[in-house]
């Protein structure tokens, strides 16, 4: 895929208007697409440096994760706040580096980014009306190439939109004849219980999805309260199978991160006090996803492309023109043209072969 199109697709990403933890999970890999790399992640920064939330492709796993905030987040050698301040005050918004022999040696390497397979760093500070609002950081492992300047420019051109998504408000408006948005789901896990709400087993992505449930952050010391409100879920659903009849018991939570589902089942036959209960955790994306992969499967010019968001939106044709800083005559042109691409009458119809075109 070309560089011009991949930048137009993040650029079409990133104005959806969707919260950015809802976005990160489909932005980061179309980063990597842009500059090869093996994983990516952001982090959300406040005003003085400190970390608010991440999302990463390669989470660390949780004891990982509290070792990191106990030991190394505020630490002597690599503290977080120092480090992107100090990339914040530099000229170049974009940076990268590799791990020499002394870092290989520190415990942060070996404890926390050998973890990662991340021996080239490239970081991305991301600001909005000139004010940081946090980094994107994407990583190689050592059989890689070092991340060079061409790669260095490439995430550079795009920062203005990831600035864009992570400061703007959400607020989105689907034309649908269902009045309820649909949503597809992106990823699942499970986690192992005991009657008394206690994980038993857990893989790193259900103990993931458990604390995005809990509309948690993953930064100190919000990771922990995170957990705690992800066991009172828990428990909650154990309460409800233990009461309910032959009907799992589901719970449906909208979060920051999207929309959530969990759902209960006794993995042993009756009511057997000892036996471990499954709970499903599965992350659902909003429909408005799917219509943007609609759109791009669909191979329109890249502005009607951004005009057919608009009508997905719900936006009518003269904030459209204002928005795009189009005449009106030349949005309805646009409108016509998409409409006849898709063989159709109104613009429901025109949402509905969007949506048939995701693959």
């Amino acid at each position: 895929m070309k560089q011009a199109t991949l930048r137009a697709q993040i650029r079409t990403l990133c104005c959806l208007g969707l919260p950015a933890e809802t976005l990160m999970p489909r932005l980061l890999p179309k980063l990597r697409q842009l500059v090869p790399a093996d994983s990516a992640g952001f982090f959300w920064v406040d005003s003085v440096g400190h970390m608010q939330n991440l999302y990463a492709e390669r989470m660390l796993p949780a004891d990982k994760m509290k070792l990191y905030f106990a030991e190394h987040y505020d630490g002597r050698e690599y503290p977080f706040q120092r480090a992107f301040l100090a990339r914040a005050k530099k000229t170049e918004t974009v940076s990268s580096g590799s791990a020499d022999q002394a870092f290989e040696r520190s415990a942060y390497y070996n404890e926390i980014l050998r973890e990662l397979d991340a021996h080239h760093v490239l970081y991305g500070v991301v600001r909005e009306a000139g004010s940081a609002l946090g980094q994107v950081s994407l990583y190689r492992s050592r059989k890689l190439a070092a991340f060079g300047a061409q790669d260095r420019a490439e995430i550079n051109s795009i920062l203005r939109y990831v600035g864009h998504a992570v400061a703007a408000p959400a607020g989105i408006h689907l034309v649908e004849a269902d009045a309820a948005p649909r949503h597809d789901q992106a990823e699942e896990a499970i986690a192992i219980v005991d009657h008394d709400a206690h994980i038993i087993h857990a893989s790193d992505l259900a103990r993931r999805l458990l604390v995005q449930a809990a509309n948690g952050l993953f930064a100190a010391p919000s990771l922990g309260d995170a957990e705690g409100k992800a066991e009172n879920i828990v428990r909650r659903l154990v309460v409800d199978l233990d009461a309910a009849g032959d009907t799992p018991p589901v719970m449906t939570l909208d979060t920051r991160w999207g929309r959530l589902q969990l759902r209960a089942y006794h993995l042993a036959d009756g009511r057997d006090a000892r036996a471990p209960i499954a709970i499903r955790i599965a992350r659902q994306e909003p429909l408005l996803l799917k219509l943007a992969d609609g759109i791009q499967a669909l191979e329109l010019p890249a502005q009607q492309q951004e005009i057919a968001l608009h009508l997905a939106r719900g936006h009518p044709n003269g904030q459209i023109a204002i928005e795009m800083g189009l005449s009106p005559n030349t949005v309805a042109y646009h409108i016509k043209q998409i409409f006849m691409r898709l063989s159709a009458h109104s613009r429901a119809e025109a949402v509905a072969q969007m949506l048939a075109a995701a693959r």
